[in-house]
C-alpha cells in the first residue's frame, strides 16, 4: 500500500501513536502532518524554491527587528531606576531641612 509498509504495520503503528500521544492530541498531530507534507509538495516543485528563500529572509528580518525592540525596551528599563533613584535623594535633604527648620521653631 505504502510502499513496504504493509496494512498490519500501519495499524500497529497507528495503535502505537494512539497509546503514546492520546486521542486529544491525535487530530491535532495529524493536521500538523498533514500541512508539512503539503509544504513539502509545494517546494518541491523548483518554481518554488524563490518564494521559500524569500520568505526565509523576510522571517530573519522580522526576527531581528524584535531582538532590537527588546533591546531597547530592557535599556529604557535599566535608565529609568536610575532616575527613579536620584529622585527620592533630591527630596531626602529638602526633608531634613524641613524638618530641622521645626525643630528650630518649637
Amino acid at each position: 500500500m505504502l510502499g513496504k509498509i504493509g496494512m498490519s504495520e500501519l495499524i500497529v503503528v497507528l495503535i502505537v501513536a494512539l497509546i503514546i500521544f492520546g486521542p486529544s492530541k491525535l487530530p491535532a498531530l495529524g493536521k500538523m502532518a498533514g500541512k508539512a507534507l503539503g509544504t513539502i509538495r509545494h517546494y518541491t516543485d523548483s518554481n518554488n524554491w524563490d518564494e521559500l528563500l524569500e520568505e526565509e529572509a523576510e522571517e530573519e528580518e522580522a526576527a531581528k527587528a524584535k531582538k532590537k525592540a527588546a533591546a531597547k525596551k530592557a535599556e529604557a528599563k535599566e535608565e529609568e531606576p536610575e532616575a527613579a533613584a536620584d529622585e527620592p535623594a533630591e527630596e531626602e535633604p529638602a526633608q531634613e531641612k524641613e524638618e530641622e527648620n521645626q525643630e528650630q521653631a518649637s
